[in-house]
């Protein structure tokens, strides 16, 4: 897959468009040379071959995107997508058959803002990750996934990820008090092996098995939390303890020397006067 960046949009510094390399040849578009081409505008696209693998069953109208320049039309190439505005008609996702092998350009940002993923204003295009997949599915001319069941097995992995993150620092915290997390940390390295399976049936494109494999380790690694919680808290039960004793223990010493300072000096005094009465009247 080679993306036509395009370099800087304004006029002060310019990159060497993919137009003007090797690789340009190859490329399923032509890339602009002219400054006066180059533009930072958002645009939106239409799907020109709807039923096309690339961008089949994905809701296109609530992208915007953003490119760096403008490219167009080359013999040969097949388009997919054309700009809407800014200006209509220019080819925004294409490709072509080089050779054994294939070429994909798509007309986005690649560089500091690729991470909106379609979406302005900082957010992500929860189908962005179903589509990148894709570009380099069809460029290394790989079948691409039921993008219903891709999306669903790229959220189950997501979602474990996110329940282990969870696991080892609860874990972690718990290990600082010197529990004992060397069945948590067994039990963990079980199911990592078992994250395996899904991973495998996911590369050979079984997405409904991995979804179910992903579902039940997820299962079992929510259940790891609970058990890595209560060796926490028991952990946590004896420094209460402990704090409680110290600082029971420390009161009652300090209501002795109280009672010894004051209430028996107290008694003293008054035998010392006593006394001191007696020898008087002597």
């Amino acid at each position: 897959m080679t993306p036509p960046h395009l370099g800087a949009s304004d006029g002060e510094a310019r990159e060497t468009t993919g137009g003007e390399t090797p690789i340009g040849v190859i490329l399923p578009v032509r890339c602009a040379t002219n400054g006066r081409d180059w533009s930072d505008a958002s645009f939106k696209v239409d799907i020109v071959m709807p039923d096309h693998p690339l961008v089949k069953g994905l809701p296109w109208d609530r992208t915007v995107w953003i490119a760096h320049n403008r490219v167009y039309d080359r013999q040969g190439a097949v388009v997919v997508a054309r700009t809407r505005n800014h200006p209509p008609g220019l080819p925004a996702l294409a490709y072509m058959n080089v050779g054994k092998g294939r070429s994909v350009a798509l007309d986005h940002d690649w560089g500091g803002r690729a991470d909106f993923a379609f979406v302005p204003y900082g957010a992500v295009w929860e189908w962005a990750p179903h589509f990148f997949c894709s570009l380099v599915y069809y460029a290394a001319q790989i079948p691409i996934p039921d993008p219903v069941l891709d999306k669903a097995a790229k959220e189950k992995f997501s979602e474990y990820r996110e329940t282990k993150t969870l696991v080892l620092s609860v874990i972690e915290f718990a290990d600082k008090f010197n529990a004992n997390t060397a069945p948590l940390l067994r039990k963990l390295g079980k199911i990592e092996d078992a994250k395996k399976d899904a991973e495998r049936m996911y590369i050979a494109m079984d997405l409904a098995g991995s979804s179910k494999k992903m579902d039940e380790l997820i299962g079992q690694m929510k259940k790891l939390v609970e058990d890595a919680m209560k060796v926490k808290d028991r952990a946590l039960m004896w420094v209460y303890a402990i704090e409680w004793l110290v600082v029971t223990g420390t009161s009652m010493l300090c209501g002795y020397f109280v009672y010894m300072v004051m209430i028996r000096r107290k008694l003293f005094r008054e035998v010392g006067t006593t006394r001191l009465t007696q020898d008087t009247s002597t």
